[in-house]
Formats: C-alpha cells, structure tokens, sequence
C-alpha cells in the first residue's frame, strides 16, 4: 500500500488509489476460517505477552519475600510530621522523611539477618588506576541510552581510545555496578554489573552512579538487584535533589540498609530471578515468532502458496 501513497509533506492514499487494489476472491467458509485462525493467533501472542509481563513485575516482590519483607503500599501523602530529634544534620532535605520512604527503610533495617549500611561493603563512586594504559589504549564506553530500561541488566559496549573519553566521563572497570543518578533513568530501573571491558576499564555517562565491591562474600549481582528493585526506585525518588534535573546523591546509596545474608543466599536469589527473565524473554520470542507465522499463512493462503 505504500508504494501507491502520493503527496509530498504528507503521504496519504487516495480514494482513487484504493478503489484500485485488488481483493482476494475467497468463500465466505475460507474468510471465516482465517479470521478464527488469526483470532486463536492474536489471542495466545496475547496471552504469552501477558504472563512474560506478569513475571517480570513479581520480581520486585519475589525479592521482597526473599529478604523477609512484605509489599509494601504506595503511599501518596505530602503532608507530615517529622521528630526534631529524627531530623539529622546536613540531610538531603525534608523529602527524605516522606513516610513511605521512611517506613521501607525502616522495614529494611528491621531485616532479621541484621543489616549494615551499604558502604560498609562497596564503594560508592571510587577512582580508578590509569597509569598502565596508554592515550591509544581501546576501553569500553557505555552511554546511558545503552543501558536497557527495566533493570534487566542489558547493556551495550563500544570501544575507544582512552585519548577520547578520558575527561568528561564517568570510570569504571570490570566488575562494577552501574546505577542512574538522574531520577527519570533511575526510575526506569537503567542498571547493570558491567565486564568484558576492553583492558578492564570503561567509561561512561556522568549521570552513573558506580559501585564497587570491597568486601568478600558479596555478591556484585545481588548488589545490583538489591538497588534496582522496583520498590527501592519509587521510594529513592524521595531523596532525589536538584530543582530542574533531579539525581539521587551517593549518600543515600551509602546510606542504605544492605542485609547481611550469606552470598550463597545472594547467589540463589539472583539466579531465580535470572530464571524470570530468561523465560519472559523466551515467552515473548515465541508470541513474536508465533504471530509472524501466523501472518505468513494468512498471506500464504490469499496469495494462492497455500489452498485457503
């Protein structure tokens, strides 16, 4: 149909042009059966959709329930009091007492494995050695929009000299977690555990919070589950500065209550949900590859591939 639209700023099909086009003559009992055929077709690309979807977003819960937390409510209120004796000096501000993000951090320090503030086993923000390489040396380089929404983890690399992206740039190196400062990234859950990093180093958008783990026994995957939960990004926005482009400042990752559980625990928490996303993405495969079949038949059969 696009090869008979005409027009210059805007394309369009004629009248003309589509009392033109030529239908398929097919019995009335053939049209009804590839109408249902694209029905059934229609209904389980749907369906499949659906349940990959519904994986997805109990992730956030499965979590919750594997660190002995219960969902919690949102909570709209912007109206609230606060306990003089609460409020510490040099805070981020008087969103940080919000009750919806104060009851979930208190849930998380009253996790019965005992917690520890999260800079007590990453760093936030470290520097990193450069000396052994040289301007010409190939390093990684990740911008934000490389990064996939969704806390999936999925990211993109590019390589360039380090001549290129020295100044101006967030470091890293095999092993960190990235996790978005700016509020709107941050919501839209653009995190990763970066690695393959041309000679171990990357760069990349300043708007990257980076951490680092320094303690064994910790797992660098469940750090990055653990901050990008659906619920922490709702609740960290709370804490967010900034009038006209909102971030979330490291000290409120700094701060965060991080739950002292074994890192075989950590490792069996981030493989269920690893297992959650490899089966939404083959259940959404199979709704696309399924629909194009079905598609395919339905042309097959008018076009006279295939009786009708």
């Amino acid at each position: 149909m696009l090869m008979r639209s005409s027009g210059g700023n805007y394309p369009a099909i004629t009248k003309d042009e589509l009392s033109r086009v030529l239908i398929p003559c097919v019995s009335l009992e053939a049209q009804q059966r590839l109408v249902a055929e694209m029905d059934a077709a229609r209904a389980q690309r749907k369906a499949q959709l659906a349940e990959a979807d519904a994986l997805l977003a109990g992730i956030n819960g499965f979590l919750l329930d594997a660190l002995g937390l219960t969902p919690q409510q949102e909570d709209t209120r912007r109206v609230f009091a606060a306990k003089v004796g609460d409020v510490k000096p040099g805070s981020l501000g008087p969103a940080q007492y919000v009750p919806e993000l104060q009851n979930y951090l208190t849930r998380l320090r009253n996790n019965p494995a005992g917690v520890k503030p999260l800079s007590m086993y990453v760093e936030v923000n470290p520097s990193i050695d450069l000396s052994n390489l040289s301007d010409d040396a190939l390093v990684g380089f990740i911008p934000m929009e490389a990064v996939a929404d969704g806390a999936t983890g999925e990211y993109k690399v590019e390589r360039r000299p380090l001549k290129q992206v020295r100044k101006g740039y967030t470091p890293f190196r095999n092993g960190d977690v990235l996790w978005a400062k700016m509020l709107s990234c941050m919501q839209n859950g653009k995190s990763c555990v970066v690695d393959e990093l041309p000679n171990g180093v990357g760069f990349g958008s300043t708007e990257f919070h980076v951490l680092r783990v320094r303690s064994t026994g910790i797992s660098k995957e469940f750090v990055k589950e653990y901050i990008s939960q659906a619920t922490l990004r709702r609740v960290a926005a709370y804490a967010a500065t900034g009038s006209v482009q909102q971030r979330v400042p490291a000290e409120f990752l700094k701060n965060l209550p991080f739950p002292e559980i074994p890192e075989s625990r950590q490792n069996e928490i981030v493989a269920s949900i690893n297992r959650r996303r490899q089966q939404a993405r083959r259940l959404r495969a199979a709704a696309e590859a399924g629909w194009q079949a079905a598609k395919q038949r339905f042309e097959a059969a008018l076009l006279g591939d295939s009786p009708p």
